[in-house]
């Protein structure tokens, strides 16, 4: 049993517990087997899952719910927007599926840094960048146009 604050979040949590859940659903519901969880050192629950699915050994990102309530929004809600992007064209992970407990967006995993590097920041601090991640930056920049040009009607359903 996890102790709660006021506010309502765990402060406690069995994390091999959620691991073996996370497994358990990875394998029942798409499929998997071989699973083995990493988790990464992130500030909130991320994690790597190498599996075995189709015959095929592949990776799957995991995206635990913020374990303090810094975020006005769900979980449900940052899954519900990823997909709807996805149906409007703008190239995101796809979404694979949703663990209930703990609650945890599966998704394909995508090669690349972590961090996307800021643009500004690196133009004003005579950043050396690689023409790649150049690329990369500006490619970003693209897409966050193309996102802002989808009608906010699209993500009304998705809430």
């Amino acid at each position: 049993m996890s102790a709660m604050t006021e506010l309502g979040f765990s402060i406690d949590r069995d994390i091999q517990a959620e691991e073996a859940r996370i497994a358990a659903y990875l394998e029942s519901e798409l499929g998997c087997s071989d699973v083995s969880i990493h988790r990464m050192r992130r500030w909130r629950p991320i994690m790597r899952a190498d599996v075995t699915r189709n015959g095929v050994r592949q990776r799957m990102f995991l995206k635990g719910e913020r374990t303090w309530p810094t975020h006005p929004y769900p979980l449900e809600y940052e899954r519900d927007m990823q997909v709807a992007l996805s149906r409007n064209g703008v190239v995101v992970p796809e979404v694979l599926g949703w663990v209930e407990d703990p609650k945890t967006i599966v998704m394909a995993w995508v090669e690349g840094g972590r961090d996307a590097g800021l643009i500004q920041e690196a133009i004003e601090n005579a950043s050396v960048m690689s023409p790649d991640r150049w690329q990369a930056s500006l490619r970003y920049m693209e897409l966050l146009a193309e996102l802002h040009a989808i009608p906010v009607e699209k993500f009304a359903a998705a809430g």
